[in-house]
């Protein structure tokens, strides 16, 4: 199975949001997101993959706003249509101050 990719790629490693293109199998969006099991989300109107057991170990997490904290790397899709089918179309600027990386104050009311 193959995943046509239009998403933004939130990493919380190197505390970055950026556009991905392409076309991904499976496995390949498990080796993009870091793991062996994944799971969705929605988020802002958005269908959302992520690391399902990242909060079991101490890996780095992105507070999503309105939402809850998310460990490990998350992949943002369009409306949940089909999920991984439906193009990202928010853009990075819009996208990065809803989100607080772990340890960054900078995002933080007050």
């Amino acid at each position: 199975m193959m995943f046509r990719l239009r998403a933004l790629l939130v990493d919380p490693y190197r505390r970055t949001v950026e556009p991905v293109e392409g076309q991904l199998s499976l496995k390949q969006v498990h080796e993009t997101i870091g793991c062996t099991c994944i799971t969705s989300f929605t988020w802002e109107g958005c269908f959302c993959l992520c690391n399902d057991e990242g909060l079991f170990h101490p890996i780095p997490r992105t507070y999503f706003s309105g939402f809850q904290e998310v460990a490990g790397r998350v992949l943002i899709y369009g409306p949940p249509r089909g999920g991984h089918e439906t193009p990202c179309t928010k853009a990075v600027d819009r996208i990065r101050p809803l989100l607080t990386f772990e340890g960054d104050v900078s995002h933080l009311p007050g």
